[in-house]
């Protein structure tokens, strides 16, 4: 079903054979693009703990950082409160809010 099957792939791989693969994972980056078009990449630096994630209108506690490709800060904010869906960073809080219900406590994203 998955492989050659009754067709094979002559003249290496007869008809009906059984084939094993070894695959090794070298390395893995998990990123998610969030919103399909390659503007907005969340890339996981630290795992959160637990299962619960923000709801979409929940209350928050969070770190901002902006910074250049060069690693300059732009802006920062320190443990702000902020309610998913206000909007209250302007341009960057849609990309804020997705993120932020994906999420686990504790967890940081680049």
């Amino acid at each position: 079903e998955f492989a050659y099957g009754a067709s094979g792939s002559p003249p290496k791989i007869p008809e009906n054979a059984t084939l094993v693969f070894e695959v090794e994972l070298i390395s893995w980056m998990s990123k998610d693009d969030l919103f399909g078009d390659e503007g907005v990449i969340k890339q996981q630096l630290k795992a959160g703990s637990g299962y619960k994630m923000p709801r979409p209108d929940g209350e928050v506690k969070l770190t901002v950082q902006t910074t250049s490709t060069d690693g300059a800060t732009i802006e920062e904010f320190q443990s702000v409160e902020y309610q998913v869906g206000s909007q209250k960073f302007g341009n960057l809080g849609k990309a804020i809010d997705k993120v932020l219900i994906q999420m686990k406590r504790g967890e940081k994203v680049a």
